[in-house]
């Protein structure tokens, strides 16, 4: 079915900001708060942006001992603590940024330049090289890995755990072009030495962007769909390598166990031999869009919700089925100025109606939806967002969390259907007509048990409404050569009433 779409235009002035003394470095969001760091700062906020403490990461490094100690804004300093990787711990749901529980000095010096590469030697008997990430293979951020070339350009994106596999995901620049990698380490192991055998564990394949089928582009953001098996993952790539031409493809990067271990031609650990890697094709094209920056993935009963950020200042919602079709994207928030999307976008962990959003000096916290701007039950069902339900209580769309007793409607589990009531006439060699009645809704729990259907035409003895259906066997048999009859359905129950649907039932 082809689909014509343009972009929808949904933002307001609901949107929450915070600005920073300094360019974003990192964002991290958990239950109770959410982290931001700069160059000098980094800040404890509220869920809402409001300000909990902010510490400076200025300080004064002593050399006869590895110890760094923070000092005020106004206090001299030698020496800025940088942060590289920003990864809550929070104990007791609280944490303090103004206390340091743990220091420990770790050599890091780079092969190649700051951003492309590091050096790390791990606790194991066996010397990585070339590694990037972070020290522990046990966080949302990757492990550490080595690299085979010493020529060779690698550019980390993302990297995150599902059980036991840890996933990594970057860009290699070599001798004829760029390679989107996708590496695989499983981190269970019964042995004592577990880091070294997770290294050793090592399989990689290459991401292509489908078309041609050996075609690589550059990957430029990422997220994993949680909850699905097998593994879906979405990125953001440039298929051409300029930001002008990107699109937001879909893969299943289920470990793939018939690659060799430790065979990879760009990173290794102690294999002297490897072999070509796979070529992995993604499943669909999701979105075709210039200027996209950034992704967050997230699933909604049946449905996949994609937030993207763009980096002209544009926050864009895609809605997918469980058949891999979508809706028509819509602009949840446009910026004044074209200011680029930080990569990675973070969901309000304790409600999912909101997202947090960080630009180059400031945070913002946007509304996923704006249910409350459809007004009847019909604008409601054709926004197409499974985010916004029409509650029976209130008689307002609203979002499902808000809705009491779940007494709701939403729409479907598709995207096939244009109306929310189908009807179907049957008619047999006798002339009796049989009229099947079909309700396009996802109901909440409260909502199947009363469910029915009232026919202005008087009904025979029927099977009894079972949702989403309901059916009607006319009383009177229409002459086999033509006739029509209205028939004037309500549909009650279902957390909501559906009146006054005419059909013409024509007989042939």
């Amino acid at each position: 079915m082809l689909q014509f779409c343009a972009l929808f235009a949904l933002w307001s002035t609901a949107a929450q900001t915070f600005n920073l003394d300094g360019h974003t470095s990192h964002v991290a969001v958990t239950r109770d708060a959410v982290y931001v760091s700069t160059e000098q700062s980094l800040y404890q906020l509220h869920l809402d942006l409001s300000v909990v403490r902010r510490v400076s990461l200025r300080g004064l490094r002593f050399n006869t001992e590895p110890r760094f100690v923070r000092v005020s804004d106004e206090a001299a300093w030698n020496s800025t603590f940088t942060v590289n990787v920003l990864l809550p711990f929070v104990s007791n749901n609280t944490m303090d940024v103004s206390t340091v529980l743990h220091a420990e000095s770790i050599f890091l010096g780079p092969v190649r330049s700051r951003s492309a590469s590091k050096k790390l030697v791990s606790s194991s008997s066996t010397p990585m090289t070339n590694r990037v990430g972070q020290s522990s293979p046990y966080s949302r951020a990757p492990t550490t890995f080595g690299r085979r070339a010493h020529s060779l350009a690698v550019g980390y994106i993302d990297g995150f755990q599902v059980d036991s596999f840890i996933y990594l995901f970057s860009n290699v620049q070599t001798s004829s072009g760029n390679s989107v990698r996708l590496l695989w380490l499983n981190a269970k192991h019964e042995s004592g030495q577990v880091k070294s055998n997770t290294l050793k564990s090592l399989r990689g394949v290459t991401l292509s962007t489908g078309d041609p089928p050996d075609s690589r582009g550059k990957l430029l953001a990422s997220s994993v769909i949680t909850g699905t098996k097998p593994l879906w993952w979405s990125g953001v790539f440039s298929v051409d390598g300029s930001p002008e031409n990107t699109e937001l493809l879909l893969f299943d990067v289920s470990p793939d166990l018939s690659v060799s271990v430790d065979s990879d031609p760009h990173f290794t650990v102690q294999n002297s031999t490897f072999t070509e890697p796979k070529l992995v094709r993604p499943l669909r094209t999701l979105l075709k869009q210039s200027h996209m920056s950034s992704v967050l993935a997230l699933t909604h009963r049946t449905h996949w919700l994609f937030f993207i950020g763009t980096t002209d200042g544009q926050i864009i919602k895609l809605v997918v089925d469980k058949n891999y079709q979508s809706t028509c994207p819509k602009v949840l928030y446009r910026a004044n100025d074209d200011r680029e999307v930080f990569p990675k976008l973070h969901v309000d962990e304790v409600d999912h109606k909101h997202i947090y959003v960080a630009f180059a000096n400031q945070i913002m916290r946007i509304p996923v939806s704006k249910c409350s701007t459809y007004t009847t039950l019909h604008d409601c069902w054709s926004a197409q967002d499974p985010q916004c339900v029409w509650c029976n209580p209130t008689q307002r769309c609203t979002f499902e969390s808000d809705c009491q007793n779940s007494s709701w409607v939403s729409i479907s589990e598709d995207f096939q259907q244009e109306k929310m009531i189908s009807f179907k006439s049957e008619i047999n060699t006798s002339g009796q007509i049989t009229v099947i009645v079909e309700l396009h809704m996802s109901v909440g729990p409260n909502s199947p048990d009363n469910f029915a259907c009232q026919f202005s035409q008087d009904c025979k003895p029927s099977p009894p409404p079972s949702y989403p259906q309901c059916t009607c066997v006319l009383s009177n048999i229409l002459p086999a050569r033509g006739a029509e009859c209205v028939l004037q359905l309500d549909v009650v129950g279902a957390a909501a009433v559906v009146p006054g649907q005419k059909r013409v039932i024509k007989c042939k």
